[in-house]
């Protein structure tokens, strides 16, 4: 049902079903490169939460060392578009960068 609803364009179903993807839950084959394809187009289109979620798909995901650096700008997209948690997250980075609380 996933599947199907992603299919027809459903934007909370894309974000599930790249998460299954990329991780490899419900018996699903992991496949990070599935779950990016999911979701770069909708980032791209200004979806936050798929914004959100490609931030941690380059975070986190096992195939994406080269392309961390792309975490923190999707991030930073995510939060102009209002997704709740990626200000927070920024700005934890923030506080943990040396010389941050002497600005």
């Amino acid at each position: 049902w996933m599947k199907k609803s992603a299919g027809a364009g459903s934007k909370r179903a894309i974000p599930a079903l790249a998460t299954i993807y990329a991780l490899g839950d419900f018996g699903v084959p992991a496949d990070e490169s599935k779950s990016e394809a999911l979701l770069k187009p909708l980032a791209e289109r200004n979806d936050m939460e798929c914004q959100f979620a490609l931030a941690s798909l380059y975070h986190l995901g096992k195939s994406y060392e080269t392309k961390r650096h792309l975490s923190l700008e999707w991030l930073k997209r995510a939060k102009q578009n209002g997704h709740p948690e990626a200000g927070k997250i920024l700005a934890e980075i923030e506080r943990g960068k040396p010389g941050a609380s002497e600005k």
